[in-house]
């Protein structure tokens, strides 16, 4: 399989390339004038280990009267690409970005090419560690946004008013470093965040502030699950696997009934999620594997939800089929620790082809396209024992899930089994897929990747982003 990079690359010194090659043609960098590189005192600059910058994006429809700079808007449309204002008669589109680069949070709007971006500066020594837009409650004049930090405080922002408020204010229902942050798609309210300690909480942000709230540390290994007494106090719920290792990332399914955690114990940890308007959710879990060599740093979930992809310490990408339960392949092509992975939605055929995108320490991009049908045939077959381990089967679990937690307020956890957790396969027996473009986009170290329809973002951990326009012929599909 062919294997693409940058073009025009010198043996001197570095420098970003203007372009770069994929199968699907030349991905050119856009220069836009909306979003500026922070500027980092000596102090920051010197510091290598902040929070990895992240990126969220969400976007608001209204009137366009309200707008006082539309043709700004207008005109930032080809730069910005799906981030641009898209106008239909009087509504119009905006989109607001916001990514964490050391102590500020700079949140972008592309209305006006002149205005500077909002910077939320924390308190004191603290850091900003996840943030996520709320996708529900948003309109042309209402925009909230949440911003985890590292003392496990979490802040809701209102855009427009400034207004704030504070969910596990002064550590009131745990006392950790909130790792990761997601708005449940399709809750108006519902907030799931993970910390360092290896605790998974899900918040309602119109309760009040509750009490401490967490699993014993000399509880009995397995996967324990709470579900607070208390009406209308946060949290609402919260699970933990003992024992535990520090969550570093959480994504939750497309159809929001599963979410896929990866530790610094090596763990996946795949949970099915029934909610049920609004309230307490019964969890339980699907599979936990275990990866070859380190910790896991990140995890996506393919369109479908069929397939879960994770990177981490062992410099490689690894697909699971989350039906089955089943490592299926494997990507090699970096040459250090994966930061961030994720699907591109906007590219696939009726052949079900997925495309993927994954960055690095190594400071490059890898795409990689997957099929199953036309993976490479494995060294040899797996083993008997690894044929035999299968996933719990997902039929009629609803309705099984939600009988189980009528008869309790807090239910019972499992006993351990230490043969849930299923081992990594030997590598003779998994496909290997090679990248079909593979180049180096920083100097510095790349911390996430963001697919839209017609553009991709890359963001280093000197808080530079990156806007690479598609090539032209692109004709965008869905899974």
């Amino acid at each position: 399989m062919a294997s693409y990079g940058a073009l025009d690359q010198g043996d001197g010194p570095f420098t970003v390339p203007m372009n770069f090659e994929s199968p699907e043609g030349i991905w050119r960098q856009c220069h836009s004038p909306v979003f500026k590189q922070p500027s980092l005192s000596t102090k920051e600059a010197a510091n290598l280990t902040p929070p990895p910058a992240r990126l969220s994006f969400t976007t608001v429809r209204g009137d366009s009267r309200s707008v006082s700079r539309q043709d700004s808007l207008v005109e930032s449309a080809d730069a910005l690409g799906d981030a641009s204002v898209l106008s239909n008669g009087d509504a119009i589109t905006e989109t607001f970005m916001l990514f964490n680069c050391h102590h500020n949070v700079h949140v972008h709007h592309n209305d006006g090419l002149d205005s500077e971006p909002l910077t939320y500066n924390s308190r004191g020594h603290e850091y900003p560690t996840a943030h996520d837009f709320h996708h529900i409650a948003r309109s042309i004049d209402h925009l909230e946004l949440a911003i985890a930090f590292s003392t496990g405080e979490i802040v809701i922002y209102e855009y427009y008013s400034k207004k704030t408020r504070w969910v596990n204010h002064r550590n009131v229902v745990i006392n950790s470093c909130c790792t990761a942050l997601r708005f449940v798609p399709g809750h108006e309210n519902l907030l799931l965040a993970s910390y360092a300690d290896g605790s998974l909480f899900l918040f309602n942000i119109a309760f009040d502030q509750g009490r401490q709230f967490v699993v014993p540390r000399d509880t009995v290994a397995g996967m324990h699950f709470l579900v607070n007494k208390e009406k209308d106090v946060n949290p609402i719920c919260t699970w933990k696997r003992m024992p535990a290792y520090c969550i570093n990332d959480v994504a939750i399914s497309p159809d929001v009934e599963h979410v896929a955690t990866v530790d610094q114990g090596g763990l996946l940890s795949v949970y099915e999620m029934d909610i049920v308007d609004e309230q307490p959710p019964v969890v339980a879990t699907l599979f936990v594997t275990k990866s070859y060599y380190g910790s896991l740093l990140c995890v996506a979930w393919s369109p479908d939800a069929k397939y879960i992809a994770v990177g981490g310490e062992d410099d490689t990408v690894s697909l699971y089929d989350t039906n089955r339960a089943h490592l299926v392949a494997r990507c090699e092509g970096h040459t250090s620790y994966i930061s961030r992975v994720v699907f591109d939605p906007h590219l696939s055929s009726s052949e079900t082809i997925y495309r993927l995108g994954s960055v690095g320490l190594d400071c490059k991009l890898a795409l990689w396209d997957f099929s199953v049908d036309a993976l490479q045939a494995p060294v040899r077959q797996p083993s008997s024992a690894q044929l035999s381990v299968e996933a719990p089967q997902r039929s009629p679990r609803r309705l099984r899930l939600r009988r189980r937690s009528d008869r309790a307020a807090v239910s019972v956890p499992k006993p351990a089994d230490k043969d849930t957790i299923i081992p990594a396969p030997s590598r003779m027996e998994l496909a290997k897929i090679e990248p079909v473009t593979l180049v180096l986009l920083h100097e510095e170290p790349i911390t996430d990747v963001v697919f839209h329809k017609k553009v991709l973002y890359t963001l280093s951990h000197d808080g530079l982003l990156l806007l690479w326009k598609r090539p032209d012929k692109f004709k965008a599909t869905a899974v």
